[in-house]
């Protein structure tokens, strides 16, 4: 197993623990976390930017469920409000260094404007909760195209969208 799958399981184990029955949430962390190292791992980012790209994909929505127990809503401004600090609590208690917890909470933090992508880890990030998205959301085809030209910088990720819902049927 290697150090960041090591270092990362403990964090999925809590974040499955924090949504207990949620089985769709969980679902949806476990899937924007794979994809955010598939695209990681093929983008060639260093160790630092693949343990963020990771977490980020695993806490990204992290704070849903206390912003609907505190507002209603889980907006996407709700749970970027309430995201960062149990973020945190999770990092700091598996051993993070600060640099990384602190990045992890800022995607957590800024994640659905994504006016505020400021890094390729950011950038990773947001695509793989785009693709996952796309077909959670069963997007048509149109809108996909129209995601696929607002939302994908990377190479892998646009290729991963093109693969799995704009390509021809045989």
């Amino acid at each position: 197993m290697l150090e960041r799958e090591t270092m990362i399981t403990p964090v999925m184990r809590a974040r499955i623990g924090h949504f207990g029955d949620d089985v769709q949430r969980i679902n949806n962390a476990l899937k924007v976390h794979g994809s955010s190292c598939l695209i990681a791992g093929e983008t060639g980012l260093d160790e630092a930017y693949c343990r963020v790209v990771a977490l980020a994909g695993l806490l990204h929505d992290i704070g849903i469920r206390k912003a609907e127990r505190t507002y209603g809503p889980a907006t996407g401004k709700n749970q970027e409000r309430e995201g960062p600090p149990i973020a945190r609590r999770f990092l700091s208690a598996n051993g993070f260094d600060p640099a990384t917890i602190e990045r992890v909470c800022f995607i957590v933090a800024n994640h659905h404007p994504y006016a505020g992508i400021d890094g390729v880890d950011f950038q990773t990030a947001i695509e793989a909760d785009s693709l996952v998205n796309v077909f959670e959301d069963s997007l048509r085809r149109n809108a996909i195209k129209r995601t696929r030209k607002t939302m994908f910088r990377t190479g892998t990720e646009t290729s991963l969208l093109e693969a799995l819902y704009l390509h021809d049927p045989a």
